[in-house]
């Protein structure tokens, strides 16, 4: 179980086409999850920019996808239309989990000839996941959002008021687990206000969320139909805006996002030296330094390359470097040349430093430093009894 403490994350709003996107910078120097889409129900009818020009419709019973870079969305009926419900719990699933979507309603309707309750989970073919009579819900608690453990894949949801589940008792801010053979627990304690209406668990103790009013974070304001994402790091939570709707539509000014689910954009990778030291000999023109990327390679990435004289002297020693490296999608290795500089001049060995800094994306793996010592030639001319060869 997590207890979660609020630390104040520093956001800076900025627009990328159309879309909101916040850039971060927490205390403790953690980055929000990259994303590539966002799919949401909304509470009333909404409006979001379309491919090209116009706009699509999102109704209460509808999910609006918005790709995070354009800033468009499209809408998709799974449900078709639902008179008197309103879509209230949404998880698209996975190759991992199942890829069937799971939904939750606001009121008891019939989905392909099955009845479905408000506190029942389901997929778009009728078939009843989670049952939540039979499981034990009490009478008039329904779910408000709904994920799926990644370590697990067991349901993990929130309801909608206070009450008593496995012997525990549970608010509308808490995560709870369901397995079917040990019933319900406690996910997690959130100490958020108010309700949770849009859930995503990502991973590593970090998920998205919607809440159903304005909330003040520890000094960082969200709206109701913010998605935010909340970051554990040591022994508290920061917490970043993903995608404000509000900024792709005035629509959303008096909405509520009231279901939740996103596709994390694949990973960029870290990027390292290959190796901690390299040796050349004086004459040996150019030394050649390794840089991989790993963890993932998905797009572009940039960092800057630069020497540092240590014994060693720019100049005189070898030629200094301090450019950028550029790595395309997909590529993994990139190689730098240093020339190196014969001084004719028996002055030993020497050495200078090679640094990475400014990664435009991912992190820099340590040691960012290493150390490349050159033999001197006239040094390496001698036999051991010091007699030139």
């Amino acid at each position: 179980m997590i207890h979660w403490h609020v630390r104040l994350l520093l956001a800076l709003v900025v627009l990328t086409g159309n879309l909101a996107l916040v850039h971060h910078k927490a205390l403790a120097q953690v980055d929000a999850t990259a994303l590539d889409a966002v799919q949401f129900s909304t509470n009333i009818y909404t409006r979001l920019p379309a491919d090209g020009a116009g706009e699509v419709i999102v109704s209460d019973d509808s999910i609006a996808e918005v790709a995070t870079v354009s800033g468009t969305a499209t809408v998709t009926e799974w449900l078709g239309r639902l008179d008197r419900s309103d879509v209230d719990a949404f998880h698209r699933g996975d190759a991992a989990c199942g890829e069937a979507p799971w939904f939750s309603l606001s009121t008891i309707t019939e989905i392909a000839g099955t009845m479905m309750a408000a506190a029942d989970v389901f997929t778009d073919t009728g078939v009843k996941v989670f049952d939540g009579r039979a499981a034990g819900m009490p009478d008039r608690v329904g779910i408000d959002a709904i994920s799926r453990d990644p370590a697990t894949c067991d349901l993990v949801f929130s309801i909608d008021v206070t009450t008593e589940l496995g012997g525990v008792v549970v608010g509308p801010a808490d995560l709870i687990r369901w397995n079917a053979g040990d019933g319900f627990s406690l996910f997690s304690v959130t100490e958020l206000a108010g309700n949770l209406d849009g859930l995503h668990l990502l991973g590593d103790g970090r998920f998205l969320f919607s809440l159903d009013r304005d909330a003040d974070l520890d000094g960082l304001v969200v709206r109701d139909d913010d998605i935010i994402e909340a970051i554990p790091t040591d022994s508290v939570v920061d917490y970043a805006i993903s995608l404000a709707p509000r900024a792709l539509n005035a629509s959303f000014q008096s909405a509520n996002v009231d279901a939740l689910w996103a596709l994390p954009a694949p990973p960029v990778g870290d990027l390292r030296w290959t190796a901690t030291e390299q040796s050349v000999l004086e004459d040996g023109e150019l030394v050649v330094v390794q840089i991989e990327r790993i963890g993932g390679s998905a797009g572009p990435v940039s960092l800057t390359v630069e020497t540092v004289d240590d014994t060693a002297t720019a100049g005189v020693d070898y030629t200094a470097f301090t450019d950028p490296v550029e790595f395309g999608d997909g590529e993994v290795n990139r190689t730098v040349g240093i020339l190196i500089l014969d001084n004719d001049v028996l002055d030993g060995p020497r050495q200078f430093f090679v640094d990475l800094v400014d990664a435009s994306a991912g992190g820099l793996i340590a040691p960012t430093r290493i150390t490349v010592r050159i033999r001197d030639d006239e040094n390496d001319a001698l036999f051991n009894d010091r007699f030139e060869n």
